[in-house]
């Protein structure tokens, strides 16, 4: 009989990058391919965002009551700012989505300045798409692409998170308006900063709210051992009972 393959050397294997460069704008390499884009949207998030500057006013004075602290799901709470708020419940639910994260923002400084100034960046936003404005969105993505840590599918868990965490503040003040002018603002910056995010970090068993890649290594490879231990019984290299232990 043929001696078995140590289980020990069997490997999970590695997902496989997707190149997917379609051109370059402004020299920065870019991807056009919208079923890869959408991949990593949050299914509620449209492709073909409507801004306006009725939604960009909407966006803006619900921002306002929530960096004053007069939002109406804010009212009960006495002796903190609104933004204090905001960030101790969106971290919060952050790091429950996903404990990586955790790794991505290690210090309450970081956190307050990547969460203020996001917000700040959308809402510096017009959505008339210029080349002006493009440029700012593709720049974003491709600064992206040199933090190791960061995946793709991140991108959405920290949009949803963020959009869960506001309307979850503004209480009443919140409608379905709202609620549509703040996800088409966000879906408009998150299409064109993953186009040029995306070049070569397509992995396709990866979609928006995979929380961590290292988990489906681990069950391929325990789908692995599992065939492993199988084949080795059927061939009589493997002791019988061994299953069980």
């Amino acid at each position: 009989m043929g001696s078995a393959v140590s289980t020990s050397q069997k490997r999970a294997p590695t997902p496989q990058l997707v190149t997917n460069v379609a051109f370059e704008y402004e020299g920065i390499p870019v991807t056009n391919n919208d079923v890869y884009i959408s991949h990593y949207l949050p299914p509620t998030f449209p492709i073909e965002s409507v801004v306006t500057a009725v939604s960009l006013e909407h966006c803006s004075n619900t921002w306002n009551l929530i960096s004053l602290g007069t939002a109406q799901g804010m009212g009960n709470q006495i002796g903190r700012s609104g933004v204090v708020l905001l960030y101790d419940e969106f971290f919060f639910r952050l790091f429950k989505r996903a404990k990586v994260f955790e790794d991505i923002f290690p210090s309450v400084q970081q956190r307050a300045e990547v969460l203020l100034k996001g917000v700040e960046f959308l809402l510096g936003l017009n959505g008339s798409d210029s080349p002006q404005e493009q440029k700012r969105l593709l720049y974003l993505g491709r600064a992206h692409r040199f933090k190791q840590r960061v995946r793709p599918w991140m991108f959405s868990v920290y949009a949803e998170t963020f959009l869960e965490t506001l309307m979850f503040w503004l209480g009443s003040d919140a409608n379905s308006s709202i609620g549509e002018a703040w996800t088409n603002l966000y879906s408009y910056a998150l299409r064109r900063i993953l186009t040029a995010y995306l070049v070569n970090r397509v992995i396709e068993n990866e979609f928006y709210q995979n929380s961590d890649i290292e988990a489906i290594r681990k069950i391929n490879a325990q789908s692995n051992y599992s065939q492993s231990k199988k084949g080795n019984s059927e061939t009589g290299s493997v002791a019988e009972g061994e299953e069980d232990m």
